[in-house]
């Protein structure tokens, strides 16, 4: 069953999950949108688990790479075996920093991109 709210965008950038214990695992994007990040990452995590992640998204106002801090809920994990990576979907549950107008610019300015080009994703 699809439950995603939000459309997606291709966004492939460094981003670093914070674990319980204070340390930071670094990992790539895959997608993101308004409510979430898909990320790839060597390690698994459990359905549920919430994290602090940063990454950098750039700020279409200002044509600079501004710092995200969230707290996100892993809302499904995939293993892409030919990768050996997982594939973590995250749901954003609360903006650490105050760049959420920023991520919300970029996605939007990269959705009107995508569908004048008609490369939207799912």
């Amino acid at each position: 069953m699809e439950r995603r709210v939000h459309p997606r965008v291709r966004l492939r950038r460094k981003a670093w999950i914070r674990l319980s214990d204070g340390r930071h695992v670094s990992t790539w994007t895959s997608d993101i949108s308004k409510g979430g990040v898909q990320l790839l990452c060597k390690h698994t995590a459990d359905l549920g688990d919430s994290f602090e992640l940063m990454f950098n998204i750039r700020d279409m106002n200002g044509d600079e790479h501004v710092p995200v801090w969230v707290r996100a809920r892993v809302a499904h994990v995939v293993l892409e075996a030919a990768e050996g990576l997982y594939r973590l979907g995250f749901q954003f549950e609360e903006f650490l920093s105050d760049n959420r107008e920023v991520l919300e610019g970029y996605v939007d300015y990269r959705l009107r991109v995508m569908f004048q080009r008609g490369s939207a994703l799912g």
